[in-house]
């Protein structure tokens, strides 16, 4: 059985729907279960780092890259899937995996909700907003409160 709960004072849990409650309680009390705490993540913090990431992502192109490169006599643009990839990369967060070639492939770690604990996701938020500033569009010369400010505003959060 799995259900959401909400944490009161003194460190009690308190089923959040009703229908969790009423399953709960055809257990007696004093029962000993075993609790499984998983923090759920927090939607619309995960819908601020992808802002953050698309107005970098913006920037980014507009300084740089964003008409593309020619490589191999082939005209490759920027993808904001890479872009993603390479910026939880470069925040630390990532898994090295042997090719059949001997070589090694770095990969992004999931930031699914299933994947990543709300804690590792808030420590990814602020490495990512360092990397921006100082990696990917340091030419801009925007400070670190200028950039949450601009995220907050282009999704709303003021």
């Amino acid at each position: 059985m799995k259900f959401e709960c909400q944490i009161l004072a003194g460190g009690m849990l308190r089923p959040v729907c009703d229908e969790d409650l009423a399953r709960l309680s055809k257990m007696k009390t004093n029962d000993v279960v075993m609790v499984d705490v998983k923090r759920v993540r927090n939607y619309r913090f995960h819908r601020k780092f992808f802002a953050l990431l698309t107005f970098a992502f913006d920037l980014w192109c507009e300084r740089g890259t964003g008409k593309g490169i020619e490589y191999k006599g082939q005209h490759v643009l920027p993808n904001f899937e890479q872009f993603r990839e390479d910026i939880v990369i470069l925040c630390g967060f990532y898994e090295m995996h042997v090719r059949l070639d001997g070589t090694v492939r770095v990969k992004a770690k999931s930031i699914a909700f299933a994947n990543m604990e709300q804690d590792d996701f808030d420590q990814l938020y602020d490495k990512a907003i360092d990397v921006i500033l100082h990696k990917v569009i340091p030419q801009v010369k925007m400070t670190e409160h200028e950039l949450r400010e601009a995220v907050n505003v282009t999704i709303g959060f003021v």
